[in-house]
């Protein structure tokens, strides 16, 4: 068509690099990386520039992909508004480098306690001694990262929040292919890409805080699409890369449930034939997944460190903070309970009176919820990929809400699920979703990075816990009441 006659790969990588101009006079006018020295890690202005160019890489990287990859904006137009998007959450993320915000600098007792300590470790041992004698309680790829980021002179920080900023970019790609996939509307793709790269969470955990959450979301979105598309096999090796970065990908993996009652459904012959078959689909997945998840561990492994070694960092995870019923997590426990509130201190009860079968009571709440919504996909005559996103979406909230010990970032995955549910649903109400959990997960940010040890409180955890039980019920009322939204004849081609 006429209109169309210029939009050509060529035109979009120029229009790109016209863009990768724009964001480097930004960078410069700004004066974008004139950046604070961390911890007495002295910073010249050629690591700056270093930095500067690691950045313009990313965008560029970014960009190439959207230029080649047209389905995802076929309109120029909304190509243009695309990469005007990625220049805005970059220019951003930039800005949270080294900017002080909610009341705290911008590195936070995270960064102090742990992750510049292991990287200064990291940097005292060779790569084989590093791999073998990693510290920290984080999971074996990341500190595969740090080991990297440990070879360089760049202040780590600023690596570190550089390496999750790329990932930013990758989920937000990840979730406007997801988003293609599920609404098949420009338009929405469009909404979704814009939200994702400004959303407060993604930029807050990335750029302001150094946390890595976003690079275990990246895989469990993708694991959504994959099965979404009945793509199996692959969405079982990304659902095992993200447990492999983050022991939280356990609050996503129950929705695999509706694989199985997919595989039943989708099975011809008598209950024998099709318990036979999705056995032996599902037992294909599983293999995948523990596959790919002890090929996360080959590096350390290989290395020297024992096995035991290397999957004792998900129990240890679990008992670091057990000492607390809630920490700065806006659930059930934080509507009753202050930011941090211990259970048990030095061995005798706390201040509270809290009786030691509390947590368990919690535990049990939260398998009833999981069994419940079991049961109800189990109950469904038809299913939809749809059905998928909002099992996976209800169980990243509800058992966050229902479980003890959680922490501030663990509604990470339902902050980003609660994006891609909302621009896809076809109820307008839907879109308040987001709203609802974004408070939830706000109410634990805003008691870390402002200040929870100082009594500053932006917005209380009573506030974030009722609004998250909102976005359940509304999650919940909205599935029950409309069927499926695509036809049940899509179950016929499921690829393994």
């Amino acid at each position: 068509m006429t209109a169309n006659r210029y939009d050509t790969p060529l035109t979009r990588v120029l229009l790109a690099l016209v863009g990768g101009g724009a964001l480097f006079g930004l960078f410069a006018a700004t004066d974008a990386f004139h950046l604070q020295p961390v911890l007495g890690q002295y910073i010249d202005r050629n690591a700056e520039l270093a930095l500067m160019q690691l950045f313009l890489l990313a965008y560029l990287l970014c960009a190439c992909y959207l230029c080649f990859r047209r389905p995802l904006f076929a309109s120029p137009k909304l190509f243009f508004i695309a990469l005007c998007l990625l220049i805005g959450g970059l220019m951003l993320r930039v800005w949270c480098l080294d900017r002080p915000l909610l009341g705290t600098w911008h590195f936070t007792q995270d960064y102090n306690q742990f992750l510049s300590s292991w990287v200064a470790e990291l940097r005292g041992k060779t790569v084989a001694e590093a791999l073998a004698n990693a510290p920290g309680d984080y999971n074996m790829p990341y500190l595969y990262i740090l080991t990297l980021i440990s070879r360089s002179s760049l202040p780590d920080i600023y690596l570190i929040k550089f390496v999750s900023i790329v990932a930013d970019l990758a989920l937000t790609i990840a979730v406007a292919e997801t988003v293609r996939f599920f609404a098949k509307k420009q338009a929405a793709v469009l909404l979704a890409f814009g939200l994702a790269l400004f959303y407060p969470i993604t930029w807050l955990n990335s750029a302001y805080w150094a946390q890595c959450d976003v690079l275990y979301a990246v895989f469990v979105v993708l694991a959504v699409l994959f099965a979404g598309q009945k793509k199996l096999l692959l969405s079982a090796a990304m659902a095992a890369l993200a447990f492999s970065f983050k022991l939280q990908t356990i609050f996503f993996l129950p929705a695999y449930f509706w694989v199985l009652v997919l595989l039943w459904h989708s099975t011809e012959g008598d209950n024998s034939q099709k318990l036979r078959a999705t056995a032996r689909k599902a037992a294909a997945m599983l293999g995948v997944f523990v596959a790919v998840f002890f090929a996360m561990l080959a590096p350390t492994l290989l290395a020297g460190r024992p096995l035991d070694s290397a999957r004792s960092i998900y129990g240890s995870q679990t008992q670091t903070y057990d000492m607390y019923l809630c920490l700065n997590c806006g659930n059930l426990l934080g509507i009753f309970f202050p930011a941090i509130q211990p259970r048990l201190y030095n061995g005798t009860p706390d201040s509270y009176n809290t009786p030691v079968w509390l947590p368990q009571l919690f535990v049990v709440l939260a398998c009833v919820y999981v069994i419940a919504l079991l049961a109800l996909t189990a109950a469904k005559r038809k299913t939809s990929a749809r059905d998928f996103l909002t099992l996976a979406l209800l169980l990243c909230m509800g058992i966050v809400w229902l479980l003890p010990h959680m922490h501030d970032r663990y509604y990470y995955l339902a902050d980003i699920l609660a994006i891609i549910y909302a621009v896809t649903a076809r109820q307008a109400l839907a879109y308040t979703v987001p709203l609802f959990v974004f408070i939830g997960s706000f109410s634990g940010y805003s008691q870390y990075l402002g200040g929870y040890w100082e009594g500053k409180y932006m917005l209380p955890l009573a506030a974030g816990g009722i609004a998250m039980l909102a976005a359940m019920g509304l999650v919940l009322w909205l599935w029950l009441r409309k069927p499926a939204e695509q036809p049940a004849d899509e179950l016929d081609a499921i690829r393994l």
